[in-house]
């Protein structure tokens, strides 16, 4: 992949949006209506937080609450990161990696202009995919905390012949 990717060049253009007073219910005929999986979520038409379906699944279903009554205000996630147009895409990339976020609102100045997603990304640049599977590789990998060190040697390996 060239180094000089900018945002604008793979994002997906406008946002589907969703105010933070809407309810849970609104957000979910909107997700299904557009067939998406996140909203940015916009106070005045500034972006304020983002929706992904897993906060629809972990904070209200999990929870009890009832879709109707709950807000998109109070279970978005607000840790947003908000690229310019003109960013690298290897920099933003890794900046949602380090991050945790699956989608990036994209703005030209005050303005937002389109969003990026990991989807964006793989299309992009399908090296991604080895970086976001050997953070997920060290997370998963048992240690010697929690596991017989043998079960950590590689095949084959016999320890009684080392010196």
């Amino acid at each position: 992949m060239s180094d000089r990717v900018e945002l604008r060049e793979v994002m997906t253009e406008g946002v589907i949006a969703i105010e933070k007073d809407k309810t849970v219910v609104a957000a979910s005929k909107l997700l299904e209506e557009e067939y998406i999986r996140g909203l940015v979520v916009v106070d005045d038409e500034d972006a304020v937080g983002v929706l992904v379906c897993r906060d629809i699944v972990y904070e209200v279903v999990a929870e009890g609450l009832d879709p109707a009554e709950t807000t998109v205000g109070d279970i978005m996630s607000t840790d947003l990161i908000v690229a310019e147009e003109d960013e690298l895409l290897d920099d933003v990339a890794m900046a949602m990696n380090q991050n945790n976020v699956s989608r990036v609102p994209v703005v030209r100045g005050d303005m937002l202009v389109g969003i990026v997603t990991q989807s964006d990304i793989l299309r992009a640049w399908p090296g991604f995919a080895e970086i976001m599977s050997q953070d997920i590789e060290r997370e998963t990998y048992p240690t010697a905390d929690n596991t017989d060190e043998s079960e950590n040697m590689p095949s084959g390996y016999d320890e009684d012949l080392e010196e």
